[in-house]
């Protein structure tokens, strides 16, 4: 009996080392264009070293759009501080979402991107931009 009771120990606590889940590591950058109402914030993929998708808002047409170009296992989503949420969340990539609505004009708004991966989830510093 004290056999299977020390094996039961000894299995039972012991924890590989490959348990732990790892996650890539990300950058965001900005692009904005106030002029034409543009703002885009881009997600670079630092482990793999390659631009892994962006999200953007078109004031003009009042749009707000996730594009993720890079099949590295991450979602993109785009957040506009009225709700409005694109995703590409369930989607093989590349692959662009949009999302339109009407909005009052030349109101001001928050913009965030965020890259999505089961409970992980990375974003960029909001950022304002216009309808």
């Amino acid at each position: 009996m004290t056999a299977a009771l020390t094996a039961g120990v000894m299995v039972g606590g012991v924890t590989p080392a490959s348990a732990a889940v790892v996650h890539d590591d990300f950058s965001f950058g900005g692009i904005s264009a106030p002029s034409v109402k543009t703002w885009t914030i881009s997600v670079q993929n630092v482990t793999k070293g390659k631009n892994a998708g962006s999200g953007s808002w078109e004031g003009d047409g009042d749009r707000l759009t996730a594009y993720d170009g890079l099949a590295d296992g991450y979602s993109i989503v785009a957040y506009l501080s009225t709700g409005r949420t694109a995703t590409t969340v369930g989607q093989s990539s590349p692959v662009t979402v949009t999302k339109t609505g009407d909005l009052r004009e030349n109101q001001t708004y928050k913009l965030q991107v965020c890259v999505v991966k089961g409970g992980f989830k990375r974003c960029s510093n909001e950022v304002n931009v216009k309808s």
